[in-house]
Protein backbone atom coordinates (compact mmCIF):
# COMPACT_ATOMS: atom_id res chain seq x y z
CA UNK A 1 0.00 0.00 0.00
CA UNK A 2 2.83 2.40 0.91
CA UNK A 3 4.44 1.78 -2.40
CA UNK A 4 1.12 2.51 -4.03
CA UNK A 5 0.80 5.79 -2.16
CA UNK A 6 4.38 6.89 -2.73
CA UNK A 7 4.98 5.69 -6.21
CA UNK A 8 1.53 4.90 -7.40
CA UNK A 9 0.28 1.55 -8.76
CA UNK A 10 2.83 -0.33 -10.89
CA UNK A 11 0.45 -1.23 -13.72
CA UNK A 12 0.14 0.99 -16.80
CA UNK A 13 -3.44 2.03 -16.06
CA UNK A 14 -2.68 3.70 -12.68
CA UNK A 15 -2.34 7.38 -12.13
CA UNK A 16 0.14 9.13 -9.77
CA UNK A 17 -1.11 9.57 -6.17
CA UNK A 18 -1.81 13.18 -5.31
CA UNK A 19 0.71 14.60 -2.82
CA UNK A 20 -2.04 15.52 -0.26
CA UNK A 21 -3.06 11.92 0.16
CA UNK A 22 0.33 11.03 1.69
CA UNK A 23 0.01 13.71 4.37
CA UNK A 24 -3.50 12.58 5.28
CA UNK A 25 -2.26 9.02 5.73
CA UNK A 26 0.70 10.08 7.90
CA UNK A 27 -1.54 12.24 10.09
CA UNK A 28 -3.98 9.37 10.55
CA UNK A 29 -1.19 6.99 11.63
CA UNK A 30 0.09 9.51 14.19
CA UNK A 31 -3.38 9.91 15.73
CA UNK A 32 -3.78 6.13 16.05
CA UNK A 33 -0.35 5.75 17.69
CA UNK A 34 -1.04 8.60 20.14
CA UNK A 35 -4.36 7.03 21.18
CA UNK A 36 -2.63 3.68 21.75
CA UNK A 37 -0.04 5.33 24.01
CA UNK A 38 -2.75 6.98 26.10
CA UNK A 39 -4.64 3.70 26.55
CA UNK A 40 -1.53 1.79 27.56
CA UNK A 41 -0.52 4.46 30.06
CA UNK A 42 -3.86 4.25 31.96
CA UNK A 43 -3.89 2.02 35.25
CA UNK A 44 -5.26 -1.47 34.62
CA UNK A 45 -8.80 -2.15 35.90
CA UNK A 46 -9.53 1.50 36.83
CA UNK A 47 -12.30 3.63 35.48
CA UNK A 48 -13.27 7.22 36.07
CA UNK A 49 -16.70 6.20 37.30
CA UNK A 50 -15.34 3.87 39.96
CA UNK A 51 -12.76 6.41 41.12
CA UNK A 52 -15.43 9.03 41.32
CA UNK A 53 -17.74 6.79 43.37
CA UNK A 54 -14.96 5.96 45.78
CA UNK A 55 -13.91 9.54 46.35
CA UNK A 56 -17.46 10.79 46.69
CA UNK A 57 -18.47 8.19 49.32
CA UNK A 58 -15.49 7.33 51.55
CA UNK A 59 -17.74 5.92 54.27
CA UNK A 60 -18.79 3.05 51.99
CA UNK A 61 -15.31 1.48 52.08
CA UNK A 62 -14.47 2.10 55.76
CA UNK A 63 -16.11 -0.31 58.30
CA UNK A 64 -17.64 1.29 61.36
CA UNK A 65 -16.81 -0.29 64.75
CA UNK A 66 -19.73 -0.32 67.21
CA UNK A 67 -18.60 -0.36 70.86
CA UNK A 68 -19.93 -3.21 73.02
CA UNK A 69 -22.04 -1.54 75.67
CA UNK A 70 -23.59 -4.73 77.15
CA UNK A 71 -22.76 -5.11 80.87
CA UNK A 72 -20.33 -7.89 81.73
CA UNK A 73 -21.87 -10.95 83.40
CA UNK A 74 -20.59 -11.66 86.90
CA UNK A 75 -18.33 -14.68 87.16
CA UNK A 76 -19.63 -17.60 89.18
CA UNK A 77 -17.72 -20.24 91.03
CA UNK A 78 -18.19 -23.65 89.35
CA UNK A 79 -20.50 -25.90 91.33
CA UNK A 80 -22.02 -23.02 93.27
CA UNK A 81 -25.55 -21.72 92.80
CA UNK A 82 -25.94 -17.95 92.30
CA UNK A 83 -26.33 -16.20 95.63
CA UNK A 84 -29.40 -14.38 94.37
CA UNK A 85 -31.16 -17.59 93.25
CA UNK A 86 -34.63 -17.57 94.84
CA UNK A 87 -35.81 -20.52 96.91
CA UNK A 88 -39.35 -21.63 96.12
CA UNK A 89 -41.84 -21.81 98.97
CA UNK A 90 -43.84 -24.99 99.45
CA UNK A 91 -45.98 -23.82 102.36
CA UNK A 92 -44.39 -26.38 104.69
CA UNK A 93 -42.41 -24.19 107.08
CA UNK A 94 -39.97 -26.97 108.02
CA UNK A 95 -39.24 -27.89 104.40
CA UNK A 96 -38.90 -24.23 103.38
CA UNK A 97 -36.42 -23.51 106.19
CA UNK A 98 -34.34 -26.60 105.38
CA UNK A 99 -34.19 -25.81 101.66
CA UNK A 100 -33.26 -22.17 102.37
CA UNK A 101 -30.38 -23.29 104.62
CA UNK A 102 -29.15 -25.81 102.03
CA UNK A 103 -29.26 -23.16 99.30
CA UNK A 104 -27.26 -20.79 101.49
CA UNK A 105 -24.61 -23.46 102.02
CA UNK A 106 -24.34 -24.11 98.29
CA UNK A 107 -23.98 -20.45 97.40
CA UNK A 108 -21.66 -19.54 100.26
CA UNK A 109 -17.90 -19.12 99.98
CA UNK A 110 -15.70 -22.19 100.11
CA UNK A 111 -16.68 -25.84 100.13
CA UNK A 112 -19.60 -27.15 102.17
CA UNK A 113 -18.74 -29.87 104.66
CA UNK A 114 -20.82 -33.01 105.04
CA UNK A 115 -21.50 -32.17 108.68
CA UNK A 116 -23.07 -28.88 107.60
CA UNK A 117 -25.31 -30.70 105.13
CA UNK A 118 -26.39 -33.27 107.73
CA UNK A 119 -27.14 -30.53 110.26
CA UNK A 120 -29.26 -28.69 107.71
CA UNK A 121 -31.19 -31.90 106.90
CA UNK A 122 -31.86 -32.90 110.52
CA UNK A 123 -35.01 -30.76 111.11
CA UNK A 124 -36.85 -32.80 108.45
CA UNK A 125 -36.92 -35.75 110.88
CA UNK A 126 -37.38 -33.87 114.15
CA UNK A 127 -41.09 -33.26 113.59
CA UNK A 128 -44.34 -35.03 114.26
CA UNK A 129 -44.64 -36.27 110.66
CA UNK A 130 -41.91 -38.81 111.48
CA UNK A 131 -42.95 -39.49 115.04
CA UNK A 132 -46.69 -39.90 115.36
CA UNK A 133 -49.74 -39.39 113.20
CA UNK A 134 -53.38 -40.36 113.06
CA UNK A 135 -55.24 -42.13 110.28
CA UNK A 136 -56.63 -38.87 108.88
CA UNK A 137 -53.12 -37.54 108.25
CA UNK A 138 -52.21 -39.92 105.39
CA UNK A 139 -52.33 -37.15 102.78
CA UNK A 140 -49.82 -35.03 104.69
CA UNK A 141 -47.77 -38.12 105.45
CA UNK A 142 -47.52 -38.90 101.73
CA UNK A 143 -46.39 -35.32 101.11
CA UNK A 144 -43.79 -35.48 103.90
CA UNK A 145 -42.17 -38.76 102.85
CA UNK A 146 -42.18 -37.81 99.15
CA UNK A 147 -40.68 -34.35 99.60
CA UNK A 148 -38.14 -35.50 102.18
CA UNK A 149 -37.00 -38.31 99.90
CA UNK A 150 -36.43 -35.90 97.02
CA UNK A 151 -34.39 -33.56 99.23
CA UNK A 152 -32.16 -36.41 100.40
CA UNK A 153 -31.67 -37.63 96.83
CA UNK A 154 -30.72 -34.12 95.73
CA UNK A 155 -27.89 -33.96 98.27
CA UNK A 156 -26.75 -37.58 98.37
CA UNK A 157 -23.97 -36.92 95.81
CA UNK A 158 -22.45 -34.34 98.17
CA UNK A 159 -21.93 -37.00 100.87
CA UNK A 160 -18.98 -38.71 99.24
CA UNK A 161 -16.04 -38.69 101.67
CA UNK A 162 -17.64 -40.81 104.41
CA UNK A 163 -19.04 -44.11 103.15
CA UNK A 164 -20.93 -44.78 106.41
CA UNK A 165 -22.86 -41.52 106.12
CA UNK A 166 -23.67 -42.08 102.47
CA UNK A 167 -24.82 -45.63 103.20
CA UNK A 168 -27.16 -44.55 106.02
CA UNK A 169 -28.69 -41.73 103.98
CA UNK A 170 -29.17 -44.24 101.15
CA UNK A 171 -31.03 -46.55 103.56
CA UNK A 172 -33.25 -43.65 104.59
CA UNK A 173 -34.11 -42.94 100.95
CA UNK A 174 -35.06 -46.58 100.44
CA UNK A 175 -37.34 -46.57 103.52
CA UNK A 176 -39.00 -43.31 102.45
CA UNK A 177 -39.69 -44.73 98.99
CA UNK A 178 -41.29 -47.83 100.55
CA UNK A 179 -43.47 -45.65 102.77
CA UNK A 180 -44.47 -43.53 99.77
CA UNK A 181 -45.58 -46.54 97.72
CA UNK A 182 -47.42 -48.18 100.64
CA UNK A 183 -49.39 -45.03 101.47
CA UNK A 184 -50.23 -44.52 97.79
CA UNK A 185 -52.07 -47.87 97.80
CA UNK A 186 -54.77 -46.27 99.96
CA UNK A 187 -55.88 -44.25 96.92
CA UNK A 188 -56.52 -47.25 94.68
CA UNK A 189 -54.74 -48.94 91.83
CA UNK A 190 -55.47 -46.10 89.38
CA UNK A 191 -53.51 -43.58 91.45
CA UNK A 192 -49.92 -42.85 90.38
CA UNK A 193 -47.79 -41.38 93.12
CA UNK A 194 -45.10 -40.56 90.55
CA UNK A 195 -47.47 -38.44 88.44
CA UNK A 196 -48.94 -36.74 91.49
CA UNK A 197 -45.49 -35.84 92.80
CA UNK A 198 -44.46 -34.43 89.43
CA UNK A 199 -47.50 -32.17 89.33
CA UNK A 200 -47.89 -30.97 92.91
CA UNK A 201 -44.66 -31.53 94.87
CA UNK A 202 -43.89 -27.81 94.75
CA UNK A 203 -46.77 -26.90 97.06
CA UNK A 204 -47.91 -28.76 100.16
CA UNK A 205 -51.49 -27.50 100.10
CA UNK A 206 -51.99 -28.32 96.41
CA UNK A 207 -50.40 -31.75 96.93
CA UNK A 208 -52.84 -32.73 99.69
CA UNK A 209 -55.90 -31.01 98.21
CA UNK A 210 -55.60 -32.74 94.82
CA UNK A 211 -55.28 -36.26 96.21
CA UNK A 212 -58.18 -38.55 95.19
CA UNK A 213 -60.52 -39.98 97.80
CA UNK A 214 -59.13 -42.78 99.94
CA UNK A 215 -60.42 -46.10 98.58
CA UNK A 216 -58.70 -48.44 101.02
CA UNK A 217 -59.35 -47.24 104.55
CA UNK A 218 -56.18 -47.48 106.65
CA UNK A 219 -56.55 -49.88 109.54
CA UNK A 220 -54.50 -50.54 112.64
CA UNK A 221 -52.17 -52.90 110.80
CA UNK A 222 -51.32 -50.18 108.30
CA UNK A 223 -50.79 -47.77 111.18
CA UNK A 224 -48.40 -50.20 112.86
CA UNK A 225 -46.47 -50.76 109.60
CA UNK A 226 -45.95 -47.03 109.15
CA UNK A 227 -44.76 -46.65 112.74
CA UNK A 228 -42.31 -49.51 112.16
CA UNK A 229 -41.03 -47.74 109.03
CA UNK A 230 -40.48 -44.55 111.04
CA UNK A 231 -38.52 -46.50 113.67
CA UNK A 232 -36.30 -48.02 110.96
CA UNK A 233 -35.82 -44.59 109.43
CA UNK A 234 -34.74 -43.04 112.70
CA UNK A 235 -32.45 -45.99 113.48
CA UNK A 236 -30.66 -45.49 110.16
CA UNK A 237 -30.14 -41.76 110.65
CA UNK A 238 -29.57 -41.38 114.40
CA UNK A 239 -25.83 -42.27 114.20
CA UNK A 240 -25.21 -39.45 111.70
CA UNK A 241 -27.87 -36.89 112.68
CA UNK A 242 -28.77 -35.29 116.00
CA UNK A 243 -32.32 -36.64 116.12
CA UNK A 244 -34.46 -35.97 119.16
CA UNK A 245 -35.49 -38.96 121.22
CA UNK A 246 -39.13 -37.89 121.11
CA UNK A 247 -40.19 -34.98 118.87
CA UNK A 248 -43.49 -34.96 120.78
CA UNK A 249 -47.05 -35.53 119.73
CA UNK A 250 -48.76 -32.80 121.69
CA UNK A 251 -50.31 -31.27 118.58
CA UNK A 252 -51.81 -32.63 115.42
CA UNK A 253 -49.61 -32.91 112.37
CA UNK A 254 -50.12 -29.67 110.34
Amino acid sequence: MIAWIVGGRQDDSSKPVPPGTLWVFVTLVCVVLLAAVVVLASPAGSSPSSNSATSSNPASTTPTTVPNTAPAKPMQTPGKAPKSAPVSKTGDHVVDAVEANLAALRSGPGDTSEDQILTALTPLFNRAAFSCFSTEDWGYMLWAVSKTRLILEDHLAELKTRPDVRSRVGQAIHILLKMQNDIAKSYGGGFSATDHIRRYIGNQRAFVKNLPPVLVAPDQNMQNERLADVQHLRAALTPVMALQDDPGCTQKVP
